[in-house]
């Protein structure tokens, strides 16, 4: 299972912990440097003084190896440092063939790498001797020591050019020594920062959290019987706040939908109930009388079962609609020819009930849509305008850019009663007529005008209802 606490954990642990491996490290690099440069800086110091010291002369008495050939001299007189043995101040010298010639006391019977050939610009470098101990060493070369004669090209008259090879050598035990101090503090400090930085992450978390935790448990306290009740953002961190409005958005939209299905719920039982009391009582008459039962009978059974078809049917599409099971094919339709197709089946009943009835199309109409679908939602308008529309009363079909306009003269209707035309099984009557509208007509022909991507809108003027469908406009 994934956690975001574990996750922060480790990420926010392993980012501090690498921060403070970083900072060590760093600490260490500038304290070694730092040491080496005040080091190198007594190595200069003491080189304009070795410069001169290696020109003294020497004799056999004061040469340490008098029988190994080319054994180096010893100067007498040097500074302290450099003539007390294992003090860690040596300086040797070499001649151009990498000879050592000279080196001081403190360097005992031994002998410093030869550095190669160098340049009178000094060159720092880390040097091992025999016993292992590091050294840092500088290599420079005199200057040329003096004229003389000797032999030449071109009379045997010449320069003596010979000059020497120095190397000036610091011991860095004590360095070493300091440094070894520095990583065993950085160590034990680091292991403290690293277990308080865990203590203090785990801590920041569980506060950092507490918001999350105080939404779970707000939300473990809604069910379906207290939809009404909303979260409390008033304590929430700013963070969150956004969470909690989506969080309430949704609840109003549950609770929307909750009602709603409540109210179809009521609904279907009270139009189902009517119908099937009426199919019972005629069965009971039919099975106690039969010789009374006629073709009425039979045909109010028939009209029965007609109406909870078109009711069971209605609901199935709208079902269907709702849920995108079924996707629109769209295509250009001519809006006059199809509105008097779906007001075919419609003509005797508006003319036994004597409607005056219009169709103002002054130019052609035409909508990209899917014709059955809007067929349905036409069939459905013409359907609403027949059966509630008075006798004499008149019923305009018009075209509209991008559209259609359905109107019939009604009586009694306010804007109130307009505002619950879409809703399912809505009646003015609250006594529910015994018609053979099921009161879902207008709510599925909403259904499907939304699937088409259509805007069906109602509007009540004086004494005529409209219904106008109009293709959505695109908002930026």
């Amino acid at each position: 299972m994934k956690s975001i606490r574990r996750k922060l954990t480790i990420w926010l642990s392993g980012g501090l912990l690498l921060l403070w491996v970083a900072a060590g490290a760093g600490i260490y690099l500038a304290v070694r440097s730092g040491l080496l440069k005040t080091i190198d800086a007594q190595i200069a110091v003491d080189k304009d003084v070795t410069r001169f010291l290696t020109k003294t002369e020497t004799s056999r008495e004061s040469n340490p190896f008098p029988d190994r050939p080319g054994a180096p001299r010893r100067p007498s007189g040097r500074m302290a440092q450099y003539g007390e043995v294992g003090s860690g101040y040596y300086y040797q010298t070499w001649d151009d063939r990498g000879s050592p010639t000279e080196q001081s006391d403190s360097i005992g019977n031994i002998i410093l790498p030869f550095p190669g050939p160098s340049s009178q610009k000094p060159e720092f470098s880390t040097i091992s001797i025999e016993d292992g101990t590091r050294l840092r060493a500088m290599n420079f070369r005199t200057a040329p020591s003096g004229k003389g004669r000797g032999k030449g090209t071109k009379g045997g008259k010449g320069r003596n050019t010979s000059n020497s090879i120095i190397t000036i050598a610091h011991d860095l035990s004590e360095m070493e020594q300091t440094l070894s101090i520095l990583i065993g503090g950085l160590i034990i400090v680091g292991l403290v920062a690293a277990g308080g930085t865990v203590i203090l992450v785990g801590t920041s978390l569980n506060q950092g959290l507490k918001p999350l935790r105080d939404l779970g448990d707000q939300t473990a306290t809604i069910d379906a019987g207290n939809l009404s009740a909303r979260f409390d953002a008033t304590k929430a961190p700013i963070e969150l706040k956004p969470v909690y409005s989506r969080l309430n958005e949704l609840m109003d939209r549950i609770q929307t939908s909750f009602d709603r299905e409540r109210r179809f719920s009521a609904d279907l039982a009270h139009e189902i109930r009517t119908p099937v009391a009426e199919l019972r009582m005629l069965s009971e008459v039919a099975l106690k009388w039969p010789d009374q039962a006629g073709p009425d009978t039979f045909t109010e059974t028939l009209d029965i079962a007609l109406q909870l078809e078109t009711m069971i049917e209605s609901l199935l599409a709208l079902a269907r609609w709702e849920s995108g099971e079924m996707e629109p094919k769209f295509e250009l339709i001519d809006l006059e020819s199809l509105a008097k197709t779906c007001w075919a089946p419609y003509v005797d009943s508006a003319e036994l009930k004597h409607h005056e009835v219009r169709f103002e199309f002054t130019q052609p109409t035409l909508l990209d849509s899917d014709p059955s679908l809007l067929r349905h939602v036409l069939t459905n308008l013409f359907s609403n305008a027949v059966e509630y529309t008075a006798d004499r009363g008149a019923i305009t079909v018009a075209g509209l850019e991008n559209g259609i306009r359905i109107s019939n003269s009604s009586h009694g209707l306010t804007d109130e009663n307009v505002s619950h035309l879409f809703d399912r099984y809505w009646r003015r009557d609250e006594a529910r007529s015994d018609s053979g509208h099921v009161g879902l007509g207008l709510s599925l022909a909403r259904s499907c005008a939304e699937v088409l991507g259509l805007d069906l809108a109602a509007d009540i003027d004086e004494e005529w209802l409209s219904f106008t469908i109009r293709k959505k406009t695109s908002t930026t």
